[in-house]
């Protein structure tokens, strides 16, 4: 009975770890009017999560894209989740029943888009899925419950890194268009005045003397003021901070995987987005340089520590630009027979739990950095669209300016005119 006693767990765990591989898509799906996606659901009650995001097809273009519609509809027809003009969700729910349920997405727009999309169907056992009651381990409860959180946190994780590329799209379609803008207004602008600046010469080649002259030298005059015109100093300032900050972690034990990231998250939105990056120095209690990096906005990290002790993170801003920085470190340690106990009474079990345990660190870990991204995204998209306003406001108003001069300056020009053929 003793034997039976030892080998039963591992049965069970693998009843456990079987029970644990809910099917899990990810897939692209083009949408230009309805697309569904099916899924069968083993159980009654299972949790069934994910969540879509819209990648801009044409980056260039598409970036304001109004969103799509995302529809779930049970075996039975009734619908049980519905996001209306979105471009980007998540979703949970409790299946009603087993079955067959259908993921729609309808795109209204003329516009094709390209879908991320993630679907995971959950199931935690209980002892009628496992055993008998008095066969029942509460280690492999607790296995299933880790791997359940751990395919949680991986479905988040899909869905910051569609958010990331997604933001990463605008960005680079803001750029484009801001540029694409920016060069049109200006050759609009030099065309104007180079129109107005022939017309004026044209008006003064048919007055005589004095007039003809002055109407040869004036409108090079007028060009020029509107020239000086448009080079408006733009100017900022803003704290200088050029210091190095530290972090200190202790490690206990030589070999442990060290891991984290940070990122750069824009303290002045307005300003500071194109901000070249800060260095990041790792430093070992020996004083040894472990890893670096220089002029970065965000990186990740990962290395086995060479001995136990205090390790040195250090973050570097060698510009004038304040910065504020969001980071994350953790330190994994799986344990061993030295660290449980004797061979003897040695248990594997606890292994896999440690290993589990670090396996949903390190995806929290890296769910951490992408909604740091994320946030870092979203106040360059901010900074930007200010910026256009800003710098879109300042060229209309400069035209303005330009165009009440040169009224200005022709009406005095016509008025010397009137007077010298009127003497």
């Amino acid at each position: 009975m003793e034997v039976r006693s030892q080998k039963k767990p591992w049965v069970v765990m693998v009843m456990v770890l079987l029970s644990l591989t809910g099917k899990i898509s990810s897939l692209s799906v083009t949408v230009n009017e309805v697309e569904c996606v099916y899924e069968y659901v083993l159980y009654e009650g299972d949790t069934v999560s994910g969540n879509f995001v819209v990648v801009d097809h044409d980056i260039f273009w598409s970036s304001d894209h109004p969103g799509i519609d995302f529809t779930v509809t049970s075996p039975a027809g009734n619908v049980v989740q519905t996001f209306k003009g979105v471009s980007g969700e998540k979703f949970d729910f409790k299946a009603p029943r087993s079955g067959m349920y259908k993921f729609c997405f309808h795109n209204p727009y003329s516009t094709p888009e390209t879908v991320s999309f993630y679907i995971h169907v959950g199931h935690i056992p209980n002892e009628h899925d496992l055993a008998k009651d008095e066969h029942l381990d509460p280690v492999n409860v607790k296995i299933a419950e880790l791997r359940e959180a751990l395919e949680s946190v991986t479905a988040e994780q899909k869905y910051l890194k569609a958010r990331d590329t997604r933001h990463r799209h605008t960005n680079e379609s803001t750029r484009k268009r801001v540029i694409f803008y920016t060069v049109g207004e200006y050759l609009m602008l030099a065309i104007a005045s180079a129109l107005q600046v022939i017309y004026i010469r044209q008006l003064f080649s048919k007055s005589v003397g004095y007039n003809r002259v002055r109407s040869q030298k004036n409108p090079w005059v007028v060009m020029v003021m509107v020239l000086l015109s448009l080079t408006g100093k733009i100017s900022s300032l803003s704290v200088t901070v050029n210091e190095v900050e530290c972090v200190y972690e202790y490690v206990l034990y030589e070999g442990d995987t060290v891991s984290g990231n940070f990122v750069v998250v824009d303290h002045d939105i307005f300003w500071s987005s194109d901000h070249p990056g800060i260095d990041f120095t790792v430093t070992s209690p020996a004083g040894n340089l472990v890893q670096t990096f220089k002029g970065v906005s965000g990186e990740k990290f990962d290395f086995k520590a060479p001995r136990s002790g205090m390790y040195k993170f250090c973050f570097h801003n060698p510009y004038s630009t304040p910065e504020t920085v969001s980071f994350y470190i953790h330190v994994g340690h799986i344990p061993n027979e030295h660290d449980l106990a004797k061979d003897e009474h040695l248990d594997p079990v606890n292994v896999k739990i440690a290993e589990l345990r670090e396996a949903l660190e390190s995806v929290t870990a890296e769910q951490k950095y992408l909604k740091a991204r994320d946030t870092r995204h979203r106040h360059t998209n901010e900074s930007t669209r200010k910026r256009v306003i800003f710098y879109t406001v300042g060229e209309y108003l400069m035209l303005a300016i330009a165009s009440a001069l040169q009224v200005i300056y022709i009406r005095q020009l016509f008025s010397k005119s009137v007077g010298y053929n009127r003497v």
